[in-house]
């Protein structure tokens, strides 16, 4: 019998007993050895390469426990899902195969009707390798589909992160996907708009994250064409209007000149928040003298500052 044939038949068996809860090694060896009571090394062994050639076949993912970062948990990838996944990578498989995550993202929701939205990174388009090591494409997704869309980037090798949670890692390529399944909310709210986020919320999360050198891109890349109003209160409701505020004060003087207006800077303060907003982390040290009183304005503490110099550098 082929080993194909084999873990398709466990994996049957085990989707009956676990469907898409999570379960240890152990749980699966009950599963596919019951009444033993004990194994042999060559049952774990083999047992082992059957979870494996799930996992490369996209039918099972893996994370290591919170209880025991020894203990690997596996999950069990809903079969409907991963027959559309295979379907899909199986067009761009005996073709070319695709550069961009973002060009597979679309022609699955052109095939199997995976709704999506672009958020943060994604969401803009013009990250470059000097603002990150590894490109991180966001999407947020359905939950019903979620199981799929790992599915399809296991198969195209993608390291994978679902809700926080790393489910698969690869060095042979750049790019990664992280997946949030919070689409039903995100349209509730109507932020939907042509598969993408709209930009009030890209810098609002982006500046909540901490994500310095990506909020400045997107600031400076979309000055002229920001809805300001909506870029305040969504920064107030994320509360992030301090580093705001900052954020495009440290530009215009790093910049020597108002790359923004200073009509919308004093908007902003009249906004601001007592609770001190700390941008960067302290263990980059990176303080200047200078920038004390513009820290003391908007109640902030400013560890990175070389990310102020190098946007101006880059991008203005």
């Amino acid at each position: 019998m082929s080993m194909r044939v084999m873990w398709q038949s466990v994996y049957d068996r085990l989707w009956l007993s676990f469907h898409k809860d999570f379960f240890r090694f152990e749980d699966a060896m009950d599963k596919i050895y019951p009444a033993e009571g004990r194994f042999s090394a060559n049952q774990l062994k083999y047992a082992s390469k059957l979870l494996n050639e799930m996992e490369d076949n996209g039918y099972a993912i893996h994370k290591k426990a919170d209880y025991d970062q020894r203990v690997y948990l596996y999950r069990l990838l809903a079969p409907e899902k991963v027959t559309e996944a295979w379907a899909i990578y199986s067009i761009w498989h005996f073709g070319k195969q695709p550069t961009f995550i973002d060009k597979i993202v679309e022609d699955t929701n052109k095939h199997a009707k995976w709704n999506y939205m672009n958020i943060k990174d994604s969401a803009i388009g013009f990250w470059t390798n000097y603002y990150r090591d590894v490109n991180v494409f966001h999407f947020s997704v359905s939950e019903d589909d979620l199981d799929g869309w790992i599915s399809l980037f296991k198969l195209f090798d993608y390291s994978i992160i679902a809700n926080g949670v790393i489910f698969h890692e690869t060095k042979s390529k750049t790019q990664s996907v992280h997946f949030h399944s919070d689409l039903k909310e995100r349209t509730e709210t109507k932020e939907m708009i042509d598969h993408t986020q709209p930009l009030h919320y890209t810098v609002a999360e982006s500046l909540a994250d901490n994500e310095v050198l990506g909020t400045l891109a997107v600031l400076l890349r979309n000055r002229k064409k920001m809805d300001w109003k909506k870029v305040i209160n969504a920064s107030a409701e994320y509360h992030a209007i301090n580093a705001l505020g900052f954020s495009l004060e440290a530009l215009n003087r790093e910049a020597g000149k108002d790359v923004f207006d200073s009509a919308i800077i004093k908007q902003i303060h009249k906004n601001i928040e007592k609770k001190i907003f700390t941008i960067g982390s302290k263990d980059e040290k990176h303080v200047r003298i200078d920038y004390e009183g513009l820290e003391r304005k908007w109640n902030v503490k400013c560890f990175h500052y070389s990310a102020f110099e190098k946007a101006i550098l880059d991008l203005v």
